[in-house]
């Protein structure tokens, strides 16, 4: 996403373009979208606390893909709503679920350092799967306790 390279101006430019065709966008992601990039812009507590809801809303909705809301909330900083939504999105069968591979982008640091996330990602079978092969790039660059648990195999 443009937003998470940290042109949040371009991107809003984007999403207000009038050359983006019409019905490009269903108006509840548009508002998620929109909701979002406002968040990153102002840095308002008030601004991420509208984004939050938005955006969790949308997931309700289905009119947003868990694992963008997810990223999003997490960028925002809202580990907890990302954590909950995560952890519900992804169930008990991750091989029947969205793409988890969300969890391991930039954006979603924040939720990496949060001691639920090592729940999470056990629950899922991703440390077993860490464990038996190559550690996931974001251990390169972060300490953080599921890459010591990884580490320790």
């Amino acid at each position: 996403m443009l937003a998470d390279s940290g042109s949040v101006g371009e991107a809003r430019a984007v999403l207000d373009s009038p050359e983006l065709p019409a019905g490009a966008y269903e108006p509840v992601s548009f508002a998620a979208m929109r909701a979002y990039l406002d968040a990153l812009a102002s840095k308002s507590p008030e601004a991420r606390q509208n984004a939050r809801r938005v955006i969790l809303s949308a997931v309700e909705q289905d009119k947003l893909g868990a694992g963008i809301a997810v990223e999003a909330l997490a960028r925002l900083g809202e580990t907890d709503a990302a954590l909950t939504l995560a952890d519900r999105t992804y169930g008990r069968n991750p091989l029947h679920g969205p793409d988890m591979e969300n969890l391991f982008h930039p954006s979603t640091a924040a939720m990496r350092r949060d001691p639920r996330f090592r729940t999470l990602v056990q629950r899922l079978g991703v440390l077993d799967i860490c464990r038996a092969g190559k550690r996931p790039d974001f251990c390169v660059t972060e300490d953080v306790p599921v890459c010591r648990d990884i580490a320790r195999r």
